[in-house]
């Protein structure tokens, strides 16, 4: 959801790695929340 958001709007590699490392865990935590 969220990802191709992000990647759509932050086309830049660092930034992508960014939202990746801290991203993912947090959709995670979202997903064992709901």
């Amino acid at each position: 959801y969220g990802f191709g958001a992000y990647f759509s709007f932050l086309p830049g590699s660092e930034w992508s790695a960014l939202m990746l490392t801290y991203g993912f865990p947090l959709a995670i935590i979202g997903m064992a929340l709901k």
